[in-house]
């Protein structure tokens, strides 16, 4: 069988895409349809690697990850798979190969159920990000039922919320850079709140790495917020002009 990899339609019958990599999706949608043995996508790269080797020289390659570890790659920024990929393959727990077609006879990456060993931090990247700061006009704390309304807007305008900081007076979401959708997130609250929204920034994410190395990887870059807890590190970060 063939057929193309990244046509989709909407709820209302028009034609699209599926975006980036949508043709990983496809697959997984097909391989759960017929109940496959194991799906393969054939990159340009040998596998999924723990960071995009344009930003990380030394990039090296993953033989083995789980289902939850590869999504959340996605979720962060890591572009090799479409987000939407996993979560099928992992319903009806199929796995997957990433495997690269300039090098065919090399074994790739397996997703998989099983959760292997990590020698090498996870390095992930998303761009096009806005820092988008509330505060009160009226210099007053910042309650849950406010912070919750904030939230609900930016669910109802479809902004995604990938790092959320509260302050006392304040509340800071970073989010993807689609002023369509974020403006009527602005004009839904701009009545109680004065906004500032930092754009020109990227979220970094990495799962796995100790202070030097981070220390190594962000040492260069404007930090606007940041945060550790355990073996996860954020950033936001302002993007450096060449």
């Amino acid at each position: 069988m063939l057929t193309q990899g990244f046509i989709g339609g909407t709820a209302d019958g028009k034609t699209t895409t599926l975006g980036r990599e949508g043709s990983d999706y496809t697959g997984a949608i097909l391989a759960t349809c017929l109940r496959a043995e194991s799906l393969t996508i054939w990159k340009d790269v040998a596998g999924v690697l723990n960071g995009d080797p344009k930003r990380l020289p030394d990039a090296q390659l993953f033989a083995q990850l789980s289902y939850q570890e590869a999504a959340e790659m996605t979720y962060y920024g890591a572009s090799v798979i479409h987000p939407k990929t996993i979560a099928p393959l992992r319903a009806h727990t199929i796995p997957l190969y990433v495997k690269s077609f300039l090098m065919p006879q090399k074994t790739g990456t397996c997703i998989n159920s099983v959760q292997a060993h990590k020698f090498v931090p996870a390095v992930m990247y998303k761009g096009r990000q806005v820092w988008v700061h509330w505060a009160h006009k009226d210099f007053a704390f910042m309650s849950e039922e406010q912070i919750s309304e904030i939230l609900k807007q930016c669910h109802k305008a479809q902004v995604g919320v990938y790092v959320m900081h509260r302050e006392a007076f304040a509340l800071h979401i970073c989010t993807d850079d689609r002023p369509e959708k974020l403006e009527q997130v602005i004009k839904a609250t701009k009545a109680h709140f004065t906004l500032i929204l930092e754009e020109g920034v990227e979220l970094l994410t990495v799962k796995g790495g100790d202070d030097a190395y981070i220390q190594n990887l962000v040492q260069h870059h404007t930090r606007l917020w940041e945060a550790r807890q355990g073996n996860f590190y954020q950033a936001v970060l302002r993007i450096q002009k060449n």
